[in-house]
């Protein structure tokens, strides 16, 4: 919250609006993998909101019918082709 916050408080210093992707939470930026991408996804302005259109992303139990904020990416192989010899 104190990121957000401040962005928002920087911003209105400014007389600006907040910039997508000016800031980002404390768990995303110390994720080594990147793994954790956080922004406002209906926004098409914002990285986070072109990983909720991609073509590998899914919501978890959305058979249910339930919707989170939460968005997942499926994870991609890629195995080796097969004319390549498999390594010893």
């Amino acid at each position: 919250m104190q990121r957000i916050r401040g962005a928002e408080n920087r911003a209105k210093l400014e007389d600006r609006p907040v910039r997508p992707d000016e800031f980002t939470t404390a768990c995303a930026e110390a994720c080594p993998s990147r793994a954790i991408t956080f922004g406002d996804a209906a926004d098409p302005n914002w990285s986070v909101a072109k990983m909720v259109n991609d073509r590998r992303s899914y919501h978890a139990l959305d058979e249910l019918n339930t919707y989170t904020a939460v968005v997942y990416l499926k994870k991609v192989n890629h195995p080796a082709p097969a004319d390549t010899p498999a390594r010893a």
